[in-house]
C-alpha cells in the first residue's frame, strides 16, 4: 500500500549560486534514506547549476517566503530541512519563523541556526511556545551550538540536555561523541563513531538523513538518533578517503545491511 507521497515529500532549501553543494547533499541523502520525494527550493540564480546536478530530486523556483509556503501548501510538503548552504540572512529567519508557527516539521542545521546568532532568544521563544514538541531537530555542531547556547562550566551532555529543555526540540549535539537529547527522552548517546566523518559536507548528509526519518513518520527524538547511527555506520563502512559526495552510495548499502539482519531474525 506504500506510495511515494506516503513515504513524505520534503522540501529543502537551496543556497544562493556559489554554495548549492551543500543543499544538494542534503536532499539526495535525504532521498537515499527512505523519503518519498524531494524537492529543492532554488532561487533564479541558482536553477541551472542545481538543475545540472540533479536527476531524481525536483527542482522548485522559489525566490521569496511567500513562495516557499504556497508550495508547501500546495505539494503538501511534510517536513523542511534548512540551513545546510542556505546563507545567513532574513530570509531564512523568515522561513523558520513561519515553520514554528505553523507547526511543519522540520530539521534546522548550519546557517539556519546561525541566522538566530544575534538573537537566540527569539528562536527559544518560538520554539516553546509552539504545541508539537516532538517535530523538530536542531543540529549544532559545536561552534553553532556556542552561538546560540552561552553555556559555561558544563559537560556536553549537561549541554544538550539543558538546550533541549530551553527549546522544546530534539537537539543532535554533532561531534565524534554526539549527543541526542529531548525534552523528558533518554539522552542518547553515539556508541561509536568514524574519524573519516571528518569531511566538509557530512552534517549536510546526516541533516538530510534525520529529515528523511521524520517524513517518513519518526518521532524527532527517535530520527534523530536512528539518522545519527545509520551516518555512522556509513563512515565505518567506506573508512579512509571519504568524501561527502560519496556517502550517499554507502547510505543503501548500510541501510539495506540492517533490513537482512532484521528479516533474519524475524524482527
Amino acid at each position: 500500500s506504500d506510495h511515494k507521497y506516503k513515504r513524505g515529500h520534503i522540501l529543502v532549501k537551496s543556497g544562493p549560486l556559489t554554495s548549492t553543494g551543500a543543499s544538494r547533499l542534503a536532499a539526495v541523502s535525504a532521498l537515499r534514506s527512505g523519503a518519498g520525494a524531494v524537492t529543492l527550493a532554488s532561487e533564479t540564480n541558482a536553477l541551472v547549476v542545481n538543475a545540472s546536478h540533479l536527476t531524481s530530486v525536483m527542482l522548485k523556483e522559489i525566490n521569496n517566503t511567500e513562495e516557499f509556503f504556497n508550495f508547501v501548501k500546495e505539494k503538501k510538503i511534510k517536513t523542511l530541512i534548512i540551513g545546510p548552504g542556505s546563507g545567513v540572512n532574513q530570509m531564512i529567519k523568515e522561513l523558520v519563523i513561519r515553520a514554528i508557527k505553523e507547526e511543519i516539521e522540520f530539521v534546522l542545521d548550519a546557517d539556519g541556526l546561525t541566522s538566530f546568532e544575534k538573537n537566540p532568544n527569539e528562536l527559544f521563544d518560538l520554539l516553546r511556545k509552539r504545541r508539537k514538541r516532538n517535530n523538530i531537530i536542531l543540529t549544532p555542531h559545536e561552534g553553532e551550538f556556542n552561538r546560540l547556547f552561552k553555556f559555561d562550566n558544563m559537560n556536553k551532555i549537561d549541554k544538550a540536555n539543558k538546550a533541549a529543555d530551553i527549546t522544546n526540540s530534539t537537539i543532535l549535539f554533532k561531534g565524534n561523541d554526539t549527543i541526542i537529547s529531548s525534552p523528558k527522552k533518554i539522552t542518547l548517546l553515539a556508541r561509536e563513531s568514524s574519524p573519516f566523518l571528518s569531511t566538509a559536507g557530512s552534517g549536510d548528509v546526516l541533516a538530510g538523513i534525520c529529515g528523511s526519518f521524520l517524513a517518513q513518520g519518526m518521532k524527532s527524538h527517535f530520527a534523530a538518533g536512528a539518522a545519527s547511527w545509520l551516518h555512522n555506520e556509513v563512515g565505518i563502512e567506506a573508512g579512509p578517503g571519504l568524501i561527502a559526495e560519496d556517502m550517499n552510495k554507502f547510505l543503501s548499502k548500510a541501510i539495506s545491511k540492517q533490513l537482512k539482519k532484521a528479516y533474519q531474525s524475524g524482527n
